[in-house]
């Protein structure tokens, strides 16, 4: 029986010791009334000297003093009760100081499990958060190691533009070549424009991505054209109307990762092409930009142009994403909250220069 039940017993138990050691004493003072009424009805019997009234008193007496027996037995009775009733309370009140020791021994014991649970739970949180730190600090380790010391070289953009006929649902044709040459004018006005170097490769096929990575080893790659969340499309190598090949992010990851010098930054300047940059970065590529919808031509352009011209004025990665978007805002166009960054692993898009001082030192990271 659980402390609580033998509380609740305990007071039925004081109450009935309270209720018989009250009708005990009502039958106690009952019966010492009668007693007396006895004695008085006896007392005027001996004084009269009527003899009807003499027999009358007599009566009475017997009468009260059966009474005042019949009270006595009653208290007897009920002080009995109340002795049982105390007894019961006494053993009541002994198991119940027993049951809470019991319970309080048990809900002590419950508490040290628990917590020597809790303990362990947070030991091996803890061993768990100091595996993903070490992993992390190797990620970071070899993220460095892709993201060499500055050298003095331009910086080489591949650009791979592509609009096969065949385009995604809903898609139409692309102005590619209006994109090449704002990209090229605004490049030729910034600061540092003789270290930045672009190979353009138009109808881009899967071939063409393979030639440009090996031949030309590029520091940026940068893609215009259609896709989606899952492919980006290529055209096919032949003449007139083609439906394009769709390549996916994981066959475009090991495309670049299948090179001995990656690229530190791929553009995806196409529409919904946000939904592959998890992809590009868990294979590895440091930082990746792309679209979270359907683009429009001249916002592509505009972003373009205004990213590519803020890198060669020596400004960070991040500062070429803010300052496309800002480009939108400012030509009050509705795609200012497209392009997104992402990159891989503990690095910060705001220390990573790709052309450096007037000097010449360009790379792939300050």
């Amino acid at each position: 029986m659980s402390a609580s039940q033998i509380a609740r017993e305990l007071e039925r138990a004081q109450k009935a010791k309270t209720e018989a050691e009250k009708k005990t004493g009502e039958y106690r003072t009952l019966e010492s009334q009668k007693r007396m009424a006895a004695e008085k009805a006896l007392e005027s019997a001996g004084k009269t000297t009527s003899d009807s009234t003499r027999r009358m008193r007599i009566s009475e007496h017997g009468r009260r003093l059966k009474e005042a027996q019949d009270a006595g037995k009653k208290a007897t009775q009920w002080q009995k009760k109340a002795s049982d009733a105390a007894k019961k309370v006494s053993d009541l009140t002994t198991r119940l100081t027993k049951a809470q020791s019991d319970e309080a021994a048990k809900a002590e014991k419950k508490r040290a499990a628990e917590h020597e649970k809790a303990m362990a739970e947070l030991k091996r949180e803890q061993a768990a958060l100091k595996a993903r730190v070490v992993e992390t600090g190797n990620s970071v380790v070899a993220l460095e190691q892709r993201l060499p010391a500055p050298i003095a070289e331009k910086l080489r953009i591949l650009v791979l533009t592509s609009d096969p006929k065949g385009t995604l649902p809903g898609e139409r044709g692309l102005r590619l070549g209006r994109e090449q040459k704002r990209i090229s004018q605004a490049v030729k006005s910034a600061t540092h424009r003789d270290w930045v170097e672009f190979d353009f490769r138009t109808a881009a096929t899967p071939e063409d991505l393979l030639d440009g990575l090996t031949e030309f080893s590029p520091h940026v790659l940068h893609f215009s054209g259609h896709s989606n969340e899952e492919i980006i499309l290529f055209e096919e190598d032949q003449d007139g109307s083609n439906p394009g090949r769709a390549i996916s992010p994981t066959t475009l990851s090991r495309a670049l990762a299948a090179v001995d010098n990656p690229p530190s930054l791929v553009v995806l300047n196409s529409c919904k092409s946000a939904g592959q940059l998890d992809t590009l970065t868990k294979w590895g590529i440091p930082f990746v930009v792309g679209m979270l919808d359907s683009i429009g031509d001249t916002d592509a352009i505009v972003f373009s142009a205004r990213f590519y011209a803020t890198i060669a004025n020596g400004q960070s990665l991040a500062s070429a994403v803010a300052t496309g978007q800002v480009a939108l805002e400012m030509a009050g166009l509705p795609g200012s909250e497209l392009p997104v960054l992402a990159h891989a692993g503990d690095v910060d898009p705001s220390n990573l220069f790709l052309v450096k001082s007037p000097e010449g030192e360009i790379g792939n990271q300050s």
